[in-house]
């Protein structure tokens, strides 16, 4: 029996195009609740942080908002979130950390417009966080307009001037603050032995003595 050619084709085309317009059905359902899902998913954070008491977890801290700021620092500003000395050491420690210097000045400028910028506490951080991402010279302006400074203010800026290559600078600081009578800790001579070594004179290295 002769089968006409014809058949083959259009028996062929009768079960392909149903398949191929349901793979596409398939494709374009599975693109759709994926995009659900990550808007439902948005939605629950903006959620979270818009809470009155929300409890901020360490992947929030350093969030960008729209207008290139941090979204926790936007929620301040807008009064859903209330602004205490913790939230600030958290932000700073947190850039420290991970060495963000653009969000550590901007966590920065915030704190010296908030009712804390006279806090001592805060403002060590703030000379850490710039010894930390390597911009000292933030570090020393910052330490300079300090009304008042303790010991571990200054071991801030030794630390920074030892880790980022000026040994010298950590080194002159260190009779300076022996007169005002504050003593240095362990984590003081850590820094000052740091920066002995990178200088090639015994002079330095024997004044720690």
């Amino acid at each position: 029996m002769l089968v006409s050619p014809f058949f083959f084709y259009r028996n062929a085309s009768s079960v392909c195009t149903p398949a191929t317009k349901s793979s596409f059905t398939v494709l374009e359902i599975s693109e759709s609740r994926e995009q659900e899902e990550q808007q439902q998913e948005e939605e629950e954070e903006e959620q979270e942080l818009d809470a009155p008491f929300c409890v901020l977890q360490d992947k929030d801290l350093l969030r960008k908002s729209q207008n290139s700021g941090l979204y926790v620092l936007d929620l301040i500003e807008r009064g859903a979130l209330e602004p205490d000395p913790s939230l600030y050491n958290r932000l700073l420690n947190k850039c420290a950390l991970l060495g963000k210097l653009r969000e550590g000045r901007i966590v920065h400028a915030h704190f010296l417009r908030s009712q804390f910028s006279h806090y001592l506490v805060i403002q060590n951080m703030v000379v850490n966080m710039y010894g930390k991402c390597g911009s000292v010279d933030d570090a020393r302006e910052v330490f300079d307009d300090m009304p008042t400074r303790d010991m571990v203010t200054w071991t801030a800026l030794i630390t920074g001037y030892s880790q980022n290559g000026r040994p010298h600078d950590a080194l002159i600081l260190f009779p300076q603050m022996l007169r005002l009578g504050l003593q240095p800790n362990q984590f003081t001579f850590s820094s000052l032995l740091k920066a002995a070594g990178a200088v090639p004179s015994d002079m330095d290295g024997a004044a720690l003595n």
